[in-house]
């Protein structure tokens, strides 16, 4: 389920990189970033739901 999440949020900000400015292109690698450290921490720890990962993101 978090890997779907995941996935999904990921396709999303690398679609809008061929229409986006250079300080959005580097907010969405922030972003990813940001995400993926997330979804790393939260599998760690077994938290395997959305509400935690919200949290954490």
């Amino acid at each position: 389920m978090i890997a779907d999440f995941e996935a999904r949020i990921l396709a999303q900000i690398d679609e809008m990189v061929e229409y986006i400015s250079d300080d959005k292109l580097f907010s969405g690698g922030y972003l990813r970033g940001h995400l993926t450290l997330a979804i790393v921490e939260t599998e760690q720890n077994g938290e395997y739901t959305p509400e935690v990962l919200h949290s954490r993101v």
